[in-house]
């Protein structure tokens, strides 16, 4: 029967704090805490609870097992040639006093099953191509101070069914040429042309 990754790291640390063969390591006889070195390489460093590192020299993998695990450091840097994936079953905090940068030369992608909800005191989105949003629902845009959308281009407002635009103030359009409504568009098509 083939022994999955967990099964055999259960095992590990069931059989941590005894030594067979050529394997030497350090035992403590009350607290049975265990710094062993095993005949085929791997490193195993526990205390009684089975809090611990486990150095695997087969797979070239570290695990380490604790309740929690705390990090004391000014700098921290990683260097991953592969993939980093991360699995959290509880919910996940952080604080962070400076300035925040992610960079990516590819592709990142955001997937949230729920609500995604951002706070913060002001947005800046530059985009040097195109931005394609596509929205399966509705969209409900509140704004406290002024709304402006500038286009070098053409704005393009389109409507399966209808488009309402209500003002309680005035509504003004300026333009060298304004077309408001299919029926008489061919006649201020020829009067402006």
């Amino acid at each position: 029967e083939t022994e999955s990754p967990i099964e055999r790291i259960e095992r590990k640390i069931y059989f941590q704090s005894f030594f067979k063969g050529e394997e030497v390591g350090l035992t403590h006889p009350t607290h049975d805490s265990v710094v062993k070195l095993n005949n085929v390489g791997d490193i195993d460093i526990f205390t009684r609870d089975n809090t611990g590192i486990s150095i695997d020299s087969k797979l070239q993998v570290i695990n380490m097992f604790a309740n929690e695990i705390k990090q004391h450091v000014s700098t921290t840097r990683k260097w991953l040639s592969g993939d980093e994936h991360s699995y959290i079953k509880g919910n996940k905090t952080e604080h962070i006093v400076g300035e925040v940068k992610l960079k990516s030369d590819g592709k990142m992608t955001i997937i949230v099953d729920n609500e995604l909800l951002a706070k913060v005191k002001s947005v800046n989105f530059e985009v040097s191509g195109d931005a394609n949003i596509k929205v399966n629902g509705n969209v409900d845009a509140s704004v406290k101070g002024h709304a402006k959308i500038k286009a070098d281009d053409n704005i393009i407002l389109r409507s399966e069914k209808n488009i309402d635009i209500e003002a309680k103030g005035y509504m003004r359009f300026d333009g060298d040429k304004v077309f408001i409504g299919s029926e008489v568009l061919d006649e201020w098509k020829k009067r402006y042309e």
